[in-house]
This record gives structure tokens, C-alpha cells and sequence, in this order.
């Protein structure tokens, strides 16, 4: 494995790339470099585990910057979503005001308290006003 080693403990890939993820072919298939590199130092990935980088450097492979984490894990890190401090209507998503929870395919989300609560009363003042 061809890598050159960085100021900042970053081994970063000297092969081929995709879309900045260091490649390597492996009898004719093509594996991301990342993954075989954490194979080799650290062990088996387990299942469709996904391999974060928490150096946030698509092409290093040091084993000491990967991270196994189950794949909608790794996705919600990644979404844009995880990184807005507001919610639509301003409210700040901090340890008081969000809800975090799972949907039915046990992918993470997070609510808004103070919108849910809104939500709610004009709810119930539809249901009121329907019995009226």
C-alpha cells in the first residue's frame, strides 16, 4: 500500500482515487484502500459496517483515523441536516429543545420539541373544533 504520511498523522493514498477515496483492485475487484487498510491493522469488517474517516480526509488510511460504525450511523454524521443548529422555524436544536429517536428501520433522527409541541395544540384545536 502506497501512502505518504502527513504533519497531521494522515496517510494519505498515492493510488488511484473515486470521488477523493483512495482504490485498490484485489483479484480484478476494485475495494476502497480505507477499508483494506482497516482490515489489515485493525480486523474483519463486520457486515455492511461503514468505515468513517475522523480525520475527515477521504484519502488517508491510517488505521488510527478509522472508525467502524453501523451504516445509518456513519450516514446520519454525514447529513446535512446533523450539522444545522436551527430548526426551520429558528428554534435551536440544543440538549433541551431536540428529541432524538429511531424510525421503524432503526435509523436516527430528531425533533424539534418546541415545533412538536405547536403541532399539537393546533391538533387538538382541530379536533375541538370538529366536535363542535
Amino acid at each position: 500500500m502506497r501512502y505518504e504520511v502527513a504533519g497531521n498523522g494522515c496517510w494519505n493514498w498515492l493510488g488511484a482515487t473515486d470521488d477523493g477515496y483512495g482504490t485498490i483492485i484485489i483479484n480484478g475487484k476494485r475495494i476502497m484502500a480505507h477499508r483494506v487498510s482497516y482490515q489489515l491493522f485493525v480486523g474483519r469488517i463486520l457486515g455492511r459496517q461503514s468505515i468513517h474517516h475522523t480525520c475527515h480526509n477521504r484519502d488517508c488510511i491510517n488505521p488510527e483515523h478509522l472508525q467502524m460504525l453501523p451504516t445509518n450511523s456513519h450516514a446520519q454524521l454525514h447529513s446535512s441536516n446533523r450539522r444545522k443548529e436551527t430548526c426551520k422555524h429558528g428554534h435551536p436544536f440544543d440538549e433541551a429543545n431536540t428529541y432524538v429517536g429511531r424510525d421503524k428501520k432503526g435509523r436516527l433522527y430528531r425533533r424539534c420539541r418546541a415545533c412538536h409541541a405547536q403541532r399539537e395544540r393546533e391538533h387538538q384545536r382541530t379536533l375541538r373544533v370538529r366536535k363542535l
